[in-house]
């Protein structure tokens, strides 16, 4: 199956003051900074994020914090499987499609639990919530006998395997038993003796373990083997065939008889009619299905811009100086009118495709950013009041920052037109044929035709029946002796079940009435641990119970044994892809190795319908070679299940070595992203190139953000033009870090400098008069009266005309925007 899982999380921008956070033992309480996150966009299979160890804001916890319980930040889940797409935009549902796994925790984990009950459950839970039709042919009545005597040989023939292993063993336990019963009695050092009853059972105990566990996923693998091979057959069964053929001839007699009665041009104009009305019930399905995914789309952005509204707001609740504070209330007014945007436009974009209306939010965000940017500085720079600069900014996002979406609207328009044409003319068509008279014309051909037809049917019906009668006499002939067969098998299993339990309970004893040495106390606990296996054992030989009544009786499978049966089919699978030992599914996590937990875990979690997981590196305890085995197995794991996973680590040569995709984070923010070759040939961010030139930690830098900085001027940009790396940073500062034609790459920011150098200050400088230009060099333009020609619609609407008109005359304040700002100011 092919699948592509993309995940967006925007609007990370977190302070967790006054509350205590549970991830830290320390005296840490709260986030030294805000940590600022505007938006990840995972779209690969594996992603990797670069976050230092010693971080103490901006850590996966605190990210996954964010992501749970800030409802500021947004999510938008696109899960794309065999080309179907299917959009989730509520944030609760996608958070049931995400997980978090750390590999410290599991390190030291200390669950009892054995992972084979997790996984059947896990694998029983999915059958139930979704059943494949196709597995489930093989249940239907007309092969129901097939099926039956299929797996009655499978279970005749492993039953035998089981029986000679349980024989076997059975005299080997009570030989054991009995032998070294009577030489405790005889030895006075039972010292020596009991480290021999240790080693030699742990031996025999072992080896009934690895034979019975060999025998019972033997008869699985068989089962599942067996099953294909029945799906096969039944499609090929000169049974499925003829029920087929029947099928297909009834219908065709079915219109037979209609033409008889009525006429054929009749039958073909209703036949005509049918399809139309399931035309027309299409593009009404579609219209509907379209306008509810958009109206979902659009609100998932509508969200996403209130949260953005509210960090701005937040910052201009912590900002002291008065330049950026203005920046931030600019940003904000105008993130106001795109919201108002959203809103209002919402209907004549209503019928684009998802993608479209990607575009457009990519165009609204571009044209903000350009007027954004080109638009406020001399405002902003001004020698005036406070006041004046509010007023100012206020006036020119009312009248001058205009959104158009003209083409989009425009295309939205059109698609519209073209369903409800389609659903007009299909109409038409309809009332047309439904007003048309026809009449009978009687045919004695058509009436012998029609006799023959049905001879012809009921001959092969009678074939089919019994061919089934046939069977079912097969069947029930030996019924008798498979019933007898099960009813032996059923005390064979039952004495199967009790023969270690004489030699489990003297072990027992000897190991709870003596002192034992530490070789013999680690050998009696893992014999302990060797029971669990039998837990396999049990649940395999009642699911062989419950097989061999239901393959041996008339009776139809019930839902249990079914959901178990399809179960025990994914199990295999899952088991046979992963290549862990099946004892290693009856160790509690406690005592296996993190490499087999952690797969068994990320298993239980895929299974429960997880798409995207995030793994939490410990470079503690798990070195290059360990993490490479992790990267193997997700790699795995996730193909089986088509899911995502993200690795976390500050171990950036593994990160490097192994991921296409990275995101590089300091300790208060996203620095850069992209493509991991794109990133070490061409890095940007200062961090970034001494973690790439020099493989410097990125570690915290409180001089970069001093003097609530927040970040005000950050955006994502493109690395020359290049779609597969981005950074993070104000333009001022991506053109003051991008390594330059007439200076040396190599060379690299001083951090301690201020992020926003002072633009009006005088600099000495040679300037080449030949490479000096105009701005409006090469443009072309006129000059017309003001008043005697007003702006073009792309800058001012026209029922603000007169309004502004009055204003450029008078110098007066306009009016103010329908949401009031006073409680910011």
């Amino acid at each position: 199956m092919s699948s592509k899982n993309f995940l967006i999380i925007s609007n990370i921008f977190e302070k967790f003051e006054r509350k205590p956070i549970e991830f830290w033992k320390k005296d840490n309480n709260e986030l030294e900074h805000y940590i600022n996150i505007p938006e990840l966009s995972i779209n690969r299979k594996s992603t990797a994020f670069y976050i230092s160890r010693e971080n103490k804001n901006l850590n996966l916890k605190n990210i996954w914090k964010s992501i749970t319980n800030t409802k500021s930040t947004n999510l938008f889940f696109k899960h794309l499987s065999n080309n179907k797409e299917n959009y989730i935009t509520n944030k609760n549902e996608i958070l049931r499609n995400i997980s978090f796994l750390n590999l410290r925790e599991e390190k030291y984990d200390i669950d009892e639990k054995l992972p084979f009950n997790e996984i059947w459950e896990a694998c029983l839970n999915d059958v139930i919530k979704s059943k494949k039709e196709d597995d489930l042919i093989i249940f239907q009545k007309d092969f129901e006998l097939i099926m039956k005597n299929s797996l009655f040989s499978k279970i005749s023939f492993h039953s035998k395997n089981l029986q000679t292993i349980s024989d076997t063993y059975k005299k080997l336990f009570d030989s054991f038993k009995n032998d070294y019963e009577k030489k405790l009695l005889k030895t006075i050092d039972k010292a020596p003796l009991i480290d021999e009853i240790a080693k030699l059972a742990h031996q025999l105990i072992n080896n009934y373990k690895n034979e019975i566990s060999t025998s019972l996923i033997n008869f699985f693998k068989d089962i599942r083997e067996g099953h294909s091979k029945l799906l096969l057959e039944y499609d090929k069964s000169d049974f499925n065939i003829s029920k087929k053929i029947i099928e297909q001839n009834q219908i065709a007699l079915k219109f037979m008889k209609q033409i008889n009665n009525s006429s054929l041009q009749k039958v073909s104009y209703d036949i005509k009619r049918r399809d139309l009305i399931s035309e027309i019930n299409f593009f009404y399905s579609y219209k509907e299905k379209l306008i509810n995914e958009n109206e979902s789309f659009i609100s998932s952005i509508v969200k996403k811009i209130e949260g953005e509204k509210r960090i701005l707001k937040l910052k201009l609740r912590n900002l002291d100086d008065e330049e950026k504070w203005l920046e931030v209330y600019k940003n904000y007014l105008i993130k106001n009118k795109i919201l108002k945007f959203w809103k209002k436009e919402k209907n004549s974009i209503l019928y684009l495709k998802n993608n479209k209306i990607l575009d457009v939010e990519l165009f609204v965000n571009q044209e903000a950013k350009i007027f954004s940017e080109n638009r406020f500085y001399p405002i902003l720079k001004i020698k005036k009041p406070l006041k004046y600069k509010i007023k100012r900014i206020k006036e020119v996002i009312n009248f001058e920052f205009i959104i158009t979406v003209d083409i989009f609207a425009s295309e939205s328009a059109k698609i519209k037109d073209q369903i409800d044409k389609e659903i007009k003319n299909l109409l038409n068509k309809k009332y047309n044929i439904e007003k048309l008279v026809f009449t009978k014309k009687d045919s004695i051909n058509e009436k012998s035709n029609i006799f023959n037809f049905e001879q012809s049917i009921k001959l092969a019906e009678a074939e089919v029946k019994w061919s089934d009668e046939s069977q079912a006499k097969l069947f029930n002939l030996f019924l008798n002796n498979k019933e007898l067969k099960v009813s032996k098998l059923e005390r064979q299993i039952k004495n199967h079940k009790k023969i270690s339990e004489n030699l489990f309970h003297f072990l027992d004893n000897i190991s709870k009435n003596n002192v034992l040495s530490p070789e013999s106390d680690n050998l009696f606990r893992e014999i302990n641990i060797f029971r669990n296996m039998f837990v396999f054992k049990e649940w395999a030989f009642n699911f062989f119970t419950s097989l061999a009544k239901f393959t041996s009786s008339k009776s139809k499978v019930s839902t249990k044994l079914e959901n178990e049966y399809l179960a025990a089919l994914k199990f295999m699978t899952i088991f046979e892809q992963l290549s862990i030992n099946i004892e290693k599914f009856f160790i509690p996590y406690k005592y296996l190795e993190t490499r087999n937990k952690f797969k068994l875990k990320l298993i239980k979690q895929f299974l429960s319908g997880i798409k995207v997981i995030f793994i939490q590196d410990d470079e503690e305890f798990i070195g290059h070679d360990g993490k490479k085995e992790i990267k193997r197995i997700l790699k795995n794991v996730s193909h089986i299940f088509g899911s995502s996973f993200v690795f976390v680590s500050d171990d950036f040569e593994f990160l490097k070595e192994s991921y296409d995709e990275i995101f590089i984070f300091d300790d208060f923010k996203l620095l850069e992203y992209g493509n991991t070759k794109e990133i070490m040939q061409n890095p940007i961010h200062p961090l970034v190139k001494k973690l790439v030139k020099n493989n410097l930690q990125i570690k915290t830098n409180k001089d970069l953000y001093k003097k609530n900085e927040y970040y005000i001027n950050n955006g994502f940009i493109h690395v020359d033009n290049d779609d597969n790396h981005y950074i993070l940073s104000s333009l001022e500062e991506y053109n003051r870090w991008k390594p330059s034609k007439d200076n040396d790459a190599t060379n690299e920011c001083d951090l301690s400098q201020k992020i926003t150098p002072n633009l009006t200050k005088s600099r000495t400088k040679n300037i080449d008069l030949l490479d000096m230009s105009g701005y409006f060099e090469e443009n072309e333009f006129f000059l017309e009266d003001f008043n005697k020609a007003f702006p073009s619609r792309n800058y001012i609407k026209d029922d603000l005309k007169t309004e502004y008109n009055e204003w450029v005359k008078a110098d007066i304040p306009v009016s103010q925007d329908e949401e009031s700002h006073e409680n910011i100011y």
